[in-house]
């Protein structure tokens, strides 16, 4: 709860759940990420792990499977997604103007 001096300035704290409280500033990049692969219901078991996007990028197969308990579907996306942000991270492309 004393963590979240900044989110309670955007929000009310009777909208702050108490199970997120203690979430962190980890949550949004994590959470992202996950949502981008469609794996956003796993966020709450990462968060609760203590599991940021630095250490999931760590993470073996077996973490993943024996240890959180994550079945063989979410588990392969979730290992070819981390692969690929591995791979952009090592060989990032040109920047380009997206004109957004």
């Amino acid at each position: 709860a004393h963590s979240n001096g900044k989110i309670s300035e955007m929000w009310e704290d009777d909208e702050l759940s108490d199970s997120d409280s203690s979430s962190g500033p980890e949550y949004t990049t994590l959470q992202m990420f996950l949502t981008a692969i469609g794996l956003h219901d796993w966020t709450p078991k990462f968060v609760r792990e203590k599991i940021d996007l630095e250490a999931l990028m760590l993470l073996s197969e077996n973490d993943l499977g024996d240890v959180l308990g994550m079945p063989l579907g979410p588990r392969k996306k979730l290992l070819k997604a981390i692969n690929e942000r591995r791979e952009a991270i090592e060989e990032p492309d040109d920047i380009s103007d997206s004109r957004l």
